[in-house]
């Protein structure tokens, strides 16, 4: 048998974007993709791009090990998919008892879910909890010239494909980071925000989003929610408003993940407002 020679790396490029830069299966949201070939190389050896395919190493494993294969056909049906490149991603929370949003060092729950604010009709976060253990992220970012950034309906996210914004994501935790810019920050702001020693981190770029699943039903959100007079900075210890009339920012700070606000009021009313 000869020995293997390496994919060439147009022909990898190739067939990674023709997946549309994500595993083949269309019921898969994996990114990361071996490219597997359809026509085994001990039997042709051969690259034919033809007959090979970008699918996840989970996929990929299913294919040769699962107990439910993934078969050639279904390998072909995947290829001959058209499509174009992604701007939509997924994060799945595992179920947990008492599932709770973490902001900053205070966790908020509600037995359907809550809205936590709506700083504007495109500039809000929510989230809802289906059968009491199914935590489901709502939100929405925009500029400050209302030009939306990123949308999350049921932890579906939508990302607008910008070469200013910076989308780096694996599984259970995404992270969005835009440059310092007056179009995604009002400088007011940045000035606040330092005087008040808010840990926000600001250099040379902005963390518009994080999110991450830190245990079963427990979700941490990080990130900037801004309006030209008005802004919301949520870190890793302190929710903050911050408004341009106002000397100090709103924080709020708590004691972790067991410091829990229990929203009993409607799902549709924010629990925190700015003016």
């Amino acid at each position: 048998m000869a020995k293997r020679k390496s994919v060439p790396i147009k022909i990898k490029r190739q067939i990674i974007k023709e997946a549309g830069n994500k595993c083949a299966n269309p019921g898969c949201n994996n990114y990361r993709t071996h490219l597997h070939h359809i026509k085994e190389w001990a039997t042709y050896e051969t690259h034919d791009k033809d007959f090979m395919i970008a699918i996840c190493p989970s996929c990929h494993d299913a294919v040769h090990y699962g107990n439910l294969k993934i078969d050639d056909e279904t390998l072909l049906r995947w290829k001959k998919i058209k499509r174009k490149p992604t701007n939509r991603d997924h994060i799945y929370v595992e179920p947990g008892e008492n599932p709770k949003l973490l902001l900053g060092s205070i966790a908020l729950t509600g037995k359907k879910g809550l809205k936590v604010f709506k700083l504007a009709p495109h500039n809000e976060l929510s989230f809802r909890l289906i059968d009491k253990e199914i935590f489901l992220v709502n939100l929405e970012i925009t500029t400050l010239t209302e030009r939306k950034l990123l949308k999350v309906v049921d932890n579906h996210i939508k990302y607008f494909i910008d070469d200013k914004i910076e989308y780096l994501n694996r599984p259970g935790k995404i992270s969005i980071f835009a440059p310092l810019n007056p179009n995604f920050i009002p400088l007011w702001a940045i000035y606040k925000i330092k005087k008040s020693g808010i840990n926000y981190g600001i250099k040379n770029k902005l963390l518009l989003l994080d999110i991450e699943v830190l245990e079963p039903g427990l979700v941490r959100i990080q990130g900037l929610w801004a309006e030209k007079d008005k802004i919301i900075v949520i870190t890793d210890e302190l929710l903050s408003f911050i408004n341009s009339n106002r000397v100090e920012p709103f924080i709020i700070a708590g004691a972790g993940k067991d410091a829990v606000l229990d929203w009993h009021g409607p799902i549709d009313k924010s629990i925190f407002r700015i003016k």
